[in-house]
């Protein structure tokens, strides 16, 4: 005496599901290992942090010259706290920074992913040119 239906296994059936199993196990192994071979093999590298200055695209704006800036990470890793300082030095000063009649301006970006840039813009008094302006830069790790 049977409570329910009978159920018969067909044969075609049950080696349907098992092929269907074999590939749903094998999609995940290799899921897993593709995982794990990005988290442990492939190692990322420390940020690179690049300053470009677009000299070409300067505005006036009253008394205040504005110089575009594009700061980018060309590492793989993040970079947190990204500071930049511009010294904006005197044509005929062959001075450091830290002792000629300068301006200075500085951008801060909070987080800079791996690959990633911000554009932005620094303010001078003068017109600054590639020729007068240094920049240091600097940032924490993560």
């Amino acid at each position: 005496m049977s409570i329910g239906p009978e159920v018969r296994r067909d044969p075609q059936r049950r080696r349907v599901e098992r092929v269907t199993l074999a590939i749903s196990i094998l999609v995940l192994q290799l899921l897993v290992g593709l995982l794990l071979y990005q988290g442990v093999i492939l190692e990322e590298g420390p940020p690179v942090i690049v300053v470009e200055p677009h000299f070409d695209a300067v505005r006036q704006e009253g008394a205040r010259y504005y110089l575009p800036v594009t700061i980018a990470n060309e590492g793989e890793q993040t970079a947190e706290g990204v500071r930049v300082i511009f010294h904006l030095i005197p044509a005929s000063s062959a001075e450091t920074p830290e002792t000629a009649n300068t301006e200075s301006a500085d951008v801060t970006v909070p987080f800079l992913a791996g690959g990633g840039s911000v554009e932005g813009a620094v303010v001078f008094d003068r017109l600054p040119t590639a020729e007068t302006v240094r920049h240091v830069a600097s940032y924490l790790e993560p």
